[in-house]
């Protein structure tokens, strides 16, 4: 392998890292600070204990749609879960859509698929998808998309009425 590809996949594994580690901490300070267990929490998600506290240990990735939800539990953002802001409160006009924005902010953007596609390197068919709502978009793709359109995650998920950008 080149060294070039090297040092690119190492980089990408200590971004995703101290992303885990990130996410991690801080949804468990959150679930602590509020002095509850996972049960409550996972409860809450209508998920399982076990399912959350993989979660918390980084062990599996939190789908976007629990993220959110942790987001409005907490009042906060996801972008402060994802550990990408420190800014804990939610702005003014912000509001939960699930349906991600990101055909539109590519259009706007006269970007095509193929481009965002080998951003995140993967074929233009799973870019499609992601925009078609048809493959789950994981938190690392949501990270990497809000990185490629210099904004936030929360504009990416429809989460805030103004566009703000990185």
């Amino acid at each position: 392998m080149p060294k070039r590809a090297v040092c690119q996949y190492l980089i990408f594994i200590d971004v995703k890292i101290s992303l885990v580690m990130n996410v991690y901490r801080r949804i468990r300070d959150l679930r602590e600070d509020t002095d509850l267990n996972q049960k409550d929490i996972a409860k809450k998600l209508a998920c399982s204990r076990k399912a959350y506290s993989n979660y918390e240990l980084g062990h599996r990735d939190i789908p976007v749609g629990r993220l959110v939800q942790l987001a409005e539990y907490y009042q906060t953002t996801t972008d402060y879960l994802l550990g990408l802001t420190e800014t804990f409160e939610q702005p003014e006009g912000w509001r939960s859509d699930l349906l991600p924005r990101i055909r539109n902010l590519r259009k706007d953007t006269q970007r095509t698929q193929a481009q965002i596609a080998q951003y995140l390197h993967c074929s233009q068919e799973v870019y499609s998808r992601y925009e078609r709502n048809q493959r789950r978009i994981t938190t690392e793709v949501l990270i990497k998309l809000a990185q490629f359109h210099h904004t936030t995650t929360d504009d990416l998920l429809g989460l805030t009425d103004e566009q703000r950008k990185l």
